[in-house]
């Protein structure tokens, strides 16, 4: 699925009508995509293809914005962060929208006479689920218009004696556990990483690490995560400190040179006071013929180079007060750099520790569907042509898990599970 802005094609769109009539046959049946290609809305998670062109007629040639080109993807959030435009909001958006978003604002902010060609595809979804009593559960490609029937055709259709030996279900326990311990230890990283970064942008002395790390410091893993930090932390701390260190002797010597430049200005004013007495004393003996007027002239000479001297002085005195200045605007400016950077990697690490959760709820309900269905999956000998199941779907609806029944042709959205259970015969 491609969309490109100013050109308004679109590429892709035959694939996925292939793809939806491939998965129709597996099942047994025909379908008709529920929804376009182009009526997708991207969500977080998915990974975006976009390419930026500009055709530049006083040239003519096409100027590609490579800091737009590439491959990016939409945080947690629901948005899209991209060099010079920052961060978008794209959730619940077409392909077609976002480039003309994209067009648009770049246009905009760069002060363009026309709007550049913003090409955007999918190149990823996020995946959805299935579990439950089918041949293969797991994770899977979303593609748009898909349904609980296409989805059950993917994972092998419906759990028969032959599918579901003890050895794969352990497999698939043993994998899932593992999945998760792996979530577990990265989320404890990102909060240790999240409490270092807190430290520094509040200007701390020290780390305060959460209750929940420090209560399993015992554990080789957690001290190692908590030395690591600590060693960031300290290396950190040390650098900001030889900047500010660097800058406040160069601002110490400013400061010393100035107090002798102002000593060294009071004594030349004393000095001219002198020499402008002194020549007003032999102007008064040479208009009398008192003296010769060379002795004039030689006082006049040292006053004018003393007045040069002054104004040497100050000059000097002007230039050692800015660097005083700047040195101290510089040492704020090294502290804030610092915070800022400390405050872009937050920004990152709790988007981060958003879709570590998402992951752990997800691959937690996995297993536990798997634990509790394996009994009767072995069970399963029994089943004949006319067992029933029914489905459900479990859907993260504004940060809420709910589940909900679904019959065959319900349409399935990226991120669901999709859970298929043998029906009560009551």
């Amino acid at each position: 699925m491609k969309a490109f802005h100013a050109g308004k094609f679109e590429i892709g769109r035959l694939g996925c009508k292939v793809f939806f009539l491939l998965s129709g046959l597996l099942a047994g049946l025909f379908f008709s995509a529920p929804i376009q290609a182009s009526d997708y809305l991207v969500g977080p998670q998915d990974k975006l293809n976009i390419e930026v062109v500009e055709w530049r007629a006083n040239t003519a040639s096409i100027f590609e914005w490579s800091p737009l080109t590439g491959e990016f993807t939409v945080s947690t959030s629901g948005n899209l962060t991209l060099p010079i435009l920052g961060s978008l909001p794209v959730a619940e958006k077409t392909v077609e929208q976002i480039s003309a978003q994209i067009s648009e604002g770049l246009q905009k902010i760069v002060g363009l006479q026309k709007p550049p060609s913003a090409s955007v595809e999918v190149s990823e979804y996020r995946p959805f689920f299935v579990g439950g009593l089918v041949s293969k559960p797991g994770k899977y490609d979303y593609f748009p218009g898909l349904t609980v029937l296409q989805a059950l055709s993917i994972a092998g259709g419906y759990a028969r004696p032959v599918d579901r030996d003890a050895m794969g279900i352990q497999r698939e326990v043993l994998s899932s556990r593992g999945t998760l311990r792996q979530l577990q230890a990265e989320r404890l990283s990102l909060l240790a990483r999240n409490a270092r970064l807190e430290a520094v942008i509040r200007g701390e002395p020290e780390i305060s690490f959460p209750e929940e790390i420090t209560s399993q410091s015992h554990k080789p893993e957690i001290r190692q995560i908590l030395k690591e930090e600590q060693q960031i932390f300290t290396a950190t701390q040390k650098a900001m400190e030889a900047e500010i260190n660097s800058l406040s002797r160069n601002m110490s010597y400013a400061a010393d040179h100035t107090e002798v430049l102002k000593s060294k200005q009071e004594t030349l004013e004393k000095q001219a006071t002198l020499a402008d007495d002194e020549l007003g004393k032999i102007s008064g003996l040479v208009s009398k013929g008192l003296t010769v007027s060379t002795r004039q002239f030689g006082a006049e000479q040292f006053v004018s180079e003393l007045q040069t001297r002054q104004l040497d002085v100050a000059m000097a005195l002007i230039t050692t007060q800015q660097a005083v200045a700047m040195a101290e605007y510089k040492i704020e400016d090294v502290q804030e750099k610092y915070r800022l950077e400390a405050q872009i990697q937050q920004t990152e690490v709790r988007d981060r520790l958003t879709s570590v959760a998402a992951g752990i709820q997800t691959t937690r309900a996995l297993i536990q569907n798997i634990e509790l269905y394996a009994p009767e999956a072995a069970a399963s000998a029994g089943f004949d042509t006319g067992t029933e199941f029914t489905m459900m779907i479990i859907r993260n609806v504004n940060g809420e898990i709910q589940r909900f029944s679904v019959d065959e042709l319900s349409t399935v959205l990226p991120g669901d599970v999709v859970q298929v259970e043998r029906k009560d015969d009551g």
